[in-house]
């Protein structure tokens, strides 16, 4: 941040040019070289289902329209998912897997757009 300050950076660009001067100069003083040659990252097992470890699920409750709000964003299963009306009261919803409801649905035409 000080090498920012001290070049007069005051935009994105101007950081970006700053850190493709300064970044090769300190990695050459700091660098240090890696113990083994290679990828320090094994690839995971056959079937790790690395979009569930890397989920967040949170309960919502189901509004009529089948739809769940999610930090003050309506929210839509994504079309590959069954219909919200189908659970229960409540249901788990990951935002990866919603999707905001278009401007011509008719929960959208109620509720205003989001």
């Amino acid at each position: 941040m000080a090498e920012l300050r001290l070049a007069g950076a005051r935009t994105l660009a101007d950081a970006n040019r700053v850190l493709e001067e300064f970044l090769p100069g300190f990695n050459e003083h700091l660098g240090v070289p890696a113990a083994e040659v290679g990828s320090a990252y094994r690839q995971p097992d056959a079937g790790f289902d690395m979009g569930g470890v890397l989920c967040i699920k949170e309960r919502r409750q189901v509004a009529r329209d089948n739809t769940v709000q999610y930090h003050g964003r309506v929210l839509q299963p994504a079309d590959h998912l069954p219909s919200l009306a189908s659970w229960s009261g409540s249901s788990p919803v990951s935002p990866a897997t919603a999707r905001t409801p278009s401007s011509t649905s008719p929960c959208c035409d109620a509720m205003g757009s989001r």
